[in-house]
Order: C-alpha cells, then sequence, then structure tokens
C-alpha cells in the first residue's frame, strides 16, 4: 500500500466500517433494538481503537480526524435525534445536547486546522486548564466520552424494555447505567461548552492578527 494512500490506511478502513455499521443501526432503529443497540456500541468501541491503529502504524491524517469527527457527531446526533422522538417531553433537551456537541466540534476541529496543529488534540498552555486535561489525560477522555454514548443507549434500551429485556437486557441495569452515567454526561457537555468559548475566541484572534498585518 502506498504511503501517501490516505484513503486506504488502517484507522480510515476502521471509520469507514464505523460508518457501515451506523447505517446499519439506521435502518433498524425503529424495528430491530437489538440489532440497532449491537451495531451502534459496536461503532463507538472501534473508535476506541482507530487512534491506537493511526499511532500504530504512524497514519494519523487530518483526513482521518475529520472523517473521525463526522462520524462521531453524525451518529451522536442521530442517537439523540431518536431519543427526542421516544421521549418527545425532552425533545428540547436532547435538540439542545445535539446543537452543543456539533457546534462545540465543528468550530474546535476548524479552529485547530486554521492553526496548523497535527491533532485536534494537541493543546497548548494558551486554553483552559479543564479542556487541556479533557484532552490529554486518556483516562478521563475516555470517561467523559463513553458516559454520554453508555447514557444514551441506555434511555433508548429503556424505551424498549419489553423487548430486550432479558437475562442480560434488563430495566435494572438500565437504570442503573443511566443514573451512573450522568455525571460524566454532564462533565462532557461542559467540556463541549469550555471548548465551543474557546475555539471561537482561537478564530476571532486570528481574525484580529490578519487585520493588524
Amino acid at each position: 500500500m502506498s504511503s501517501t494512500n490516505v484513503y486506504f490506511f488502517v484507522p480510515n478502513l476502521i471509520g469507514y466500517t464505523r460508518i457501515i455499521l451506523a447505517l446499519i443501526a439506521v435502518y433498524y432503529v425503529w424495528t430491530e433494538p437489538v440489532v440497532f443497540l449491537v451495531c451502534y456500541a459496536v461503532s463507538v468501541f472501534m473508535d476506541l481503537i482507530d487512534g491506537h491503529a493511526a499511532r500504530m502504524f504512524d497514519q494519523s491524517t487530518r483526513y482521518g480526524a475529520v472523517l473521525d469527527m463526522v462520524t462521531d457527531r453524525c451518529s451522536t446526533s442521530m442517537l439523540l435525534y431518536v431519543l427526542g422522538i421516544l421521549y418527545p417531553d425532552y425533545k428540547v433537551v436532547f435538540l439542545s445536547l445535539m446543537i452543543l456537541d456539533i457546534a462545540s466540534h465543528y468550530c474546535h476541529m476548524y479552529s485547530s486546522l486554521v492553526k496548523g496543529r497535527t491533532s485536534h488534540k494537541t493543546l497548548d498552555t494558551s486554553v483552559p486548564w479543564l479542556l487541556r486535561v479533557y484532552y490529554h489525560n486518556k483516562a478521563v477522555l475516555f470517561t467523559l466520552c463513553a458516559a454520554p454514548e453508555m447514557l444514551y443507549l441506555s434511555l433508548y434500551w429503556l424505551y424498549f424494555a419489553e423487548q430486550l429485556s432479558n437475562g442480560f437486557f434488563t430495566v435494572d441495569l438500565a437504570t442503573w447505567i443511566v443514573y451512573a452515567t450522568l455525571p460524566g454526561c454532564a462533565g462532557k457537555q461542559l467540556m463541549n461548552f469550555i471548548q465551543l468559548v474557546q475555539a471561537m475566541k482561537d478564530i476571532a484572534a486570528l481574525d484580529i492578527a490578519d487585520r493588524t498585518k
């Protein structure tokens, strides 16, 4: 394989697989909740390994970073959209979470690219320390990224409880996961807000610098 053929780098192949799984999940979201949960969960799990693959094979690319970011945002937005339909009393909450998630990550990715960073996870001391801890501490990053996905999937699981209840899929377990992941989910939204504000400040600073040349 050519070292310049980024389309077929290992982490990007993982990204394409995630997209296929997400599309399967969308197809079965209303009719086969077990298939949806499995496909979505596997796609989320694969998000944990594409970064390792990029570092292992020295295949970190801007293309891969954007592919990963877009896949994450589309998958999470789809799940929040579904939850807004399943739980109409809370649709404004789910819509707000979707807007914050998309805006925060888009602005952060754009800011990183225009500033010439090799990765959106590479931050200097000019950004808030909480954001640096979030991106530079793998345990914190994993916890705050996994918590919302687990919470959203558990809410989906609870809605289809009668179809899913068996020896493993129990209402009590899903309810426990919801409450256990609430703090982590709240922490992730805080990071999204800080990230959005910082990205907009960075973009404005670039505009100011351009105009003062």
